[in-house]
């Protein structure tokens, strides 16, 4: 029901409302709340103004979400979700979740009708998607002590998000 109320005309009920999914989608997305992507997805493509509605919460998750990727990845503090899996069998880590982001914003990214939006903040996500493209501490360790071992990770066709944030700006 929280989500229907999304495009409610009144712009600050909407960003409340998103702020609101925002909040619970971090503790109940995907194992919990698995239509939420295909929701948001769908809305997306089919909403006329999404400046308030989903782009405002969405920044401001995409933002949030580098300081605590950095702490965790980056520094090399632990991600208390690695190596936990849903009941689907889909990895929940913070990884993945970066990896999502990525996809919900290359979606808004490819749609027309946000051009503008986008273009007149790009300097501001490429910024953030190349914070996010940093190599992970684990990553470091990895490559220092075998260097074919990078050329094979950037050449690999799994996700990270290293390869997922190339394809965003």
């Amino acid at each position: 029901m929280l989500l229907l109320a999304l495009d409610d005309p009144h712009r600050k009920i909407c960003t409340a409302i998103g702020m609101a999914v925002a909040s619970i989608a971090v503790h109940d997305w995907p194992e919990l709340w698995p239509d939420l992507l295909p929701f948001l997805l769908n809305l997306i493509n089919n909403q006329a103004n999404l400046n308030g509605v989903i782009l405002g919460p969405l920044w401001n998750t995409f933002v949030s979400s580098l300081r605590v990727y950095e702490k965790a990845a980056i520094e090399g503090t632990e991600d208390s979700y690695d190596g936990r899996y849903d009941s689907d069998g889909s990895e929940k880590s913070l990884d993945s979740f970066v990896i999502q982001l990525f996809e919900l914003m290359l979606t808004i990214v490819g749609n027309t009708r946000l051009r503008k939006v986008v273009g007149a903040n790009i300097r501001e996500l490429v910024n953030y998607t190349i914070a996010f493209l940093q190599m992970t501490e684990q990553q470091v360790h990895t490559w220092t002590v075998d260097a074919n071992q990078f050329i094979a990770d950037e050449d690999d066709a799994t996700y990270s998000c290293r390869n997922s944030g190339q394809y965003l700006p």
